[in-house]
């Protein structure tokens, strides 16, 4: 009885370890998404070591000066929504680096999504002072930001989703706020 040559064992090995890293590659990527908890306006949202509060949405107009900027685009429109960050000054940063968190907690983690289901997930998060052009007040104290969305002009119904990027227990892993629009 001739024993396999270690070529051929060696690509067994191969065809099996691909099969197992692309049986868990499709398992990962089937895997589904958190369900969102709900949470209505002005409710705070336990986002790890802070918190997370929708105050108002609106559609913009006119976006206020300087922040021409924020025009809708053709085939857009602007959606605002305005958001308290609690527990930023627990932080052991700075004032700017509290600022900095917090706006990279909202552009890196909430996504706006319609009454058909398409996600908009570029939204940009600024201090509402910087929103209304009076700059950044406090120097990176403030706990208020306005997140920035263009979407659709045809959409509707939005709800913003945030996710919880280190959900401590009892934490939502995904929280969704109905916006009113």
């Amino acid at each position: 009885m001739t024993q396999p040559s270690h070529s051929g064992r060696f690509a067994r090995a191969s065809r099996t370890l691909v099969s197992l890293v692309a049986f868990f590659l499709v398992a990962a990527c089937t895997a589904p998404a958190p369900e969102a908890t709900p949470f209505r306006m002005k409710q705070a949202i336990p986002l790890g070591v802070v918190s997370l509060t929708v105050t108002s949405a609106k559609v913009v107009t006119i976006p206020p000066q300087p922040l021409g900027s924020l025009s809708a685009l053709p085939g857009k429109k602007v959606i605002a929504v305005f958001v308290r960050v609690g527990g930023l000054k627990a932080l052991d940063v700075d004032g700017l680096g509290r600022r900095l968190f917090a706006e990279k907690l909202l552009e890196g983690r909430t996504t706006l999504s319609d009454a058909a289901g398409s996600l908009t997930k570029d939204g940009h998060a600024m201090p509402k002072g910087l929103y209304y052009g009076f700059g950044d007040m406090g120097g990176g104290q403030s706990s208020d930001f306005v997140i920035v969305f263009q979407v659709p002009k045809e959409s509707r119904d939005f709800t913003l989703l945030a996710e919880n990027p280190e959900p401590q227990e009892g934490q939502p892993q995904l929280a969704a706020v109905a916006l009113g629009l």
